[in-house]
C-alpha cells in the first residue's frame, strides 16, 4: 500500500506574564514562537499521528487529553496518536489543573484543542510520499555530564536520527530529527524561545523542507559539549539566542549532507517507518 502524509504547524506561544515551568518567574516577551508541528503518516491499512510541542515534557493528563481530542478531531485512534516534546529551554507551566491561576487553567484547557485542530489540519492535507531513514554520526556536540567518564557510549552520544518525506518530484517534504543533546542551550530568560530545535527547524523550512519536527531524544547524564555549564573552555559561552543557533547550523548542515544518502521507500507502514524513534522519544501512553 502507498504510503501517505500530511503536515502542518501551528503556534502555541503563550501570552506575556504566562508563568514560566521551573522557575518562580513569568514570560516578559517572546523571542521566536514555540510550536506544536505534526505528520499524519497513512498506507491505507493503519495510520500514525506524530505530534511535537515545543515544551519541556509532556505531562500524562496533558497527553491523554490531547490524544483524547485529537482522535475526536480527526478519526484517529487515540493510541495511535504519538505525542512527543522538543524539551526546549523557556516552557509554559502546564499542570493547570493544579495551579491557582486563571490564565494557566485556561491556557492549558485550550491548549488540546489547539493541537487538535492543526492535527486536522494535518489529516486534511495528505499526499502520496516515499519516506527513508537514516542516522548519522554529529561528533563533539554532546558529552556525559562528567566528560571524562569511563562509561561515555560515543555511538549514542554522537547519533542523531533522521527520518526523510519526499513527494512525487523527489522533494523532501518533512523531516523527523531526534538527537540525545537536551534541547537546552540558551541560559536561563524570561522570553519565550524554542532554543536550538526551534532554530533547527528554522534553518530546515529555508533550505526547502516545508515540515521539519523534532523530538527529544534520551538526555540522561548527557550535555551540550561546548554549550554546557561545566565546559572549562566554551567556543560559546554565552549561552545567547547565536550560540543557539550555531549548534543548529552545525546539525542542519549534516542533515543537508545525509539527506541525498537515503533512500525512500512507498511500501511501508507507519509503524515501521516509526519505529527508531520509539522509547523515550515518542510518548504513547
Amino acid at each position: 500500500m502507498t504510503l501517505r502524509a500530511g503536515t502542518s504547524a501551528a503556534a502555541i506561544t503563550p501570552p506575556v506574564g504566562y508563568p514560566i515551568a521551573g522557575t518562580n518567574e513569568s514570560s516578559t516577551g517572546i523571542d521566536d514562537d514555540l510550536m506544536t508541528r505534526c505528520i499524519v503518516l497513512s498506507n491505507g491499512g493503519s495510520t500514525l499521528t506524530v505530534i511535537a510541542l515545543d515544551i519541556g515534557t509532556v505531562p500524562e493528563r496533558l497527553g491523554r487529553e490531547i490524544r483524547e481530542r485529537t482522535s475526536r478531531a480527526t478519526g484517529i485512534a487515540a493510541d495511535s496518536i504519538l505525542v512527543a516534546a522538543t524539551g526546549n529551554a523557556t516552557a509554559p507551566v502546564l499542570n493547570g489543573s493544579e495551579h491557582s491561576e486563571p490564565i494557566v487553567r485556561r491556557y492549558t484547557d485550550y491548549l488540546p484543542d489547539l493541537v487538535a485542530g492543526n492535527a486536522l489540519m494535518a489529516a486534511s492535507r495528505t499526499q502520496e510520499v516515499a519516506a527513508g531513514y537514516t542516522t548519522l554520526r554529529i561528533p563533539n556536540i554532546s558529552c556525559y555530564r562528567n566528560p571524562h567518564s569511563d562509561k561515555q557510549d560515543m555511538a549514542k552520544l554522537e547519533t542523531t536520527k533522521l527520518l526523510a518525506l519526499q513527494n512525487g518530484d523527489e522533494a523532501v517534504i518533512a523531516a523527523i530529527i531526534s538527537n540525545p543533546c537536551p534541547a537546552v542551550v540558551r541560559a536561563p530568560s524570561l522570553s519565550w524561545t524554542a532554543d536550538y530545535p526551534g532554530a533547527l527547524c528554522w534553518i530546515l523550512e529555508q533550505s526547502g523542507i516545508d515540515a521539519p519536527m523534532f523530538v527529544k531524544g534520551d538526555p540522561e547524564g548527557i550535555m551540550p559539549f561546548d554549550w554546557y555549564d561545566g565546559n572549562p573552555n566554551p567556543s560559546h559561552p554565552d549561552h545567547s539566542a547565536d550560540d543557539a543557533n550555531a549548534l543548529a547550523l552545525i546539525i542542519a548542515t549534516q542533515i543537508a549532507q545525509a539527506l541525498p544518502r537515503i533512500t525512500p521507500r512507498r511500501n511501508i507502514s507507519p509503524a515501521e517507518l516509526l519505529a527508531p524513534f520509539g522509547g523515550a522519544q515518542l510518548n504513547a501512553r
